[in-house]
C-alpha cells in the first residue's frame, strides 16, 4: 500500500471514531495523490475534516489547506441542497397514499458522528411496483424530470434545480441476472417487516436492521463483481454493523450470505474495518463470526481493489 493510501485510511480512522489523526506525509505531491484518491473515494469532506486540522499545526501548505476545504463545504453544501429536495419530495409521497422505503444514503449518514460529510450521489427507495405511475404523477407535479421505462427495475428521476437523484426501485437486484436475481428473495417481506429510523429529526420507512445490513453487504458484493466498490461502502457497513448488530440474527445473517456466497467477501470487509478504520469492538457474535473465519481473512487485497477501483470503478 503506497503511503499516501495509508493516510487517507488514517483519516478516516479518525473521522469515523472522533479521535485525532496522525499525520505520516511530508511531500505535497504525496497530499496531491491523497486528495484526488479522496475525490475518487466520495470521501474528501470526510478526510478533510479529520486531516486538515493537524495539517495546518504542522505548517502545511495555506494554499492546499483553503482549496480542499473549500471543496469539501462545496460538497457539504450541495449534500444539504440535494437532501432537502429529496425531504420533500418523500414527504409528498406520503401525502399521496405511497409506500416507500429508504434504502442506504440518508439511512447509512444518519449512523456517521458528521453526517453532512458523508456525501451520497443519490437517495433510493423502494417502492411497491403497483403504486409507481401514482409516484411520477407526483414527480411530474414537483417538476421533477423522470428517466426510465416501467419495464426497467429502477425509474430514475432529476431535481434540475438542486441536482437531487432519486431512483425508484421496484426489486433491490435485477430479476432477470443469474448472479444477484436469486438475492432478491431475501427482501420478499421488506414491506411487512418495515421500521422507521430518523434522520435530521424526520422519521423515514426503512427496511429491518436485519434486512438492510444484509443489503449493504450484497449491494457491496454485486458492484465488487460488477466494476469496483469502494472504501465508503466499508465505512457504512462498518458502522452500521455496530450501530445495529445488537438486533442483528448474526447466525441468519451468516447463512443467508452463505446461500450466495458472500460470507467470506463480508467478514473481509469487516476486518478492513476492524484492521485500518479503527472498528476493535464489534457486537459480540461479529465477533465470534470474525473468529471462526480467521483462516480466512486475509483483507489486503481486497483493500487494494477497493481503493484501486473507485466508486463503481470509476476511477479506471
Amino acid at each position: 500500500m503506497e503511503a499516501y493510501e495509508h493516510q487517507l485510511l488514517e483519516g478516516l480512522r479518525a473521522f469515523l471514531q472522533c479521535g485525532p489523526a496522525a499525520l505520516e506525509l511530508t511531500d505535497r505531491a504525496d497530499w496531491e495523490r491523497l486528495w484526488r484518491l479522496a475525490r475518487q473515494q466520495k470521501v474528501l469532506p470526510m478526510a478533510a475534516d479529520a486531516l486538515c486540522p493537524p495539517m495546518r499545526a504542522a505548517g502545511a501548505d495555506d494554499a492546499m489547506l483553503r482549496a480542499v476545504r473549500q471543496e469539501a463545504v462545496r460538497d457539504m453544501s450541495a449534500q444539504i441542497r440535494r437532501f432537502s429536495a429529496f425531504t420533500g419530495l418523500y414527504e409528498a409521497f406520503l401525502a399521496a397514499g405511497c409506500t416507500r422505503l429508504l434504502v442506504e444514503g440518508a439511512v447509512c449518514r444518519a449512523v456517521y458522528p458528521k453526517p453532512d460529510l458523508r456525501v451520497s450521489a443519490d437517495e433510493d427507495l423502494l417502492v411497491r411496483p403497483e403504486e409507481l405511475p401514482r409516484m411520477c404523477a407526483v414527480l411530474r407535479e414537483r417538476g421533477w424530470e423522470i428517466r426510465g421505462g416501467d419495464g426497467d427495475q429502477v425509474t430514475a428521476c432529476l431535481d434540475p434545480g438542486t441536482g437531487a437523484y432519486v431512483e425508484l426501485h421496484r426489486m433491490l437486484f435485477p430479476a432477470g441476472d443469474p448472479s444477484y436475481g436469486p438475492m432478491n428473495a431475501f427482501f420478499s417481506h421488506a414491506f411487512d417487516e418495515k421500521i422507521q429510523v430518523q434522520v435530521e429529526g424526520r422519521n423515514y420507512w426503512t427496511l429491518s436492521a436485519q434486512m438492510h445490513l444484509l443489503y449493504l453487504i450484497l449491494h457491496a458484493c454485486k458492484h465488487f463483481l460488477h466494476s469496483g466498490v469502494g472504501i465508503r461502502q466499508v465505512c457504512d457497513i462498518c458502522l452500521c454493523a455496530c450501530a445495529w448488530g445488537d438486533t442483528v440474527d448474526w447466525t441468519a445473517l451468516q447463512a443467508q450470505l452463505r446461500r450466495v456466497r458472500a460470507e467470506i467477501f463480508a467478514a473481509n470487509l469487516l476486518d478492513i474495518g476492524r484492521r485500518f478504520l479503527g472498528f476493535d469492538a464489534y457486537p459480540r457474535q461479529a465477533e465470534q463470526w470474525l473468529e471462526a473465519c480467521a483462516a480466512q481473512l486475509d483483507c489486503g487485497a481486497l483493500l487494494e481493489d477497493l481503493l484501486a477501483a473507485g466508486i463503481y470503478g470509476s476511477s479506471s
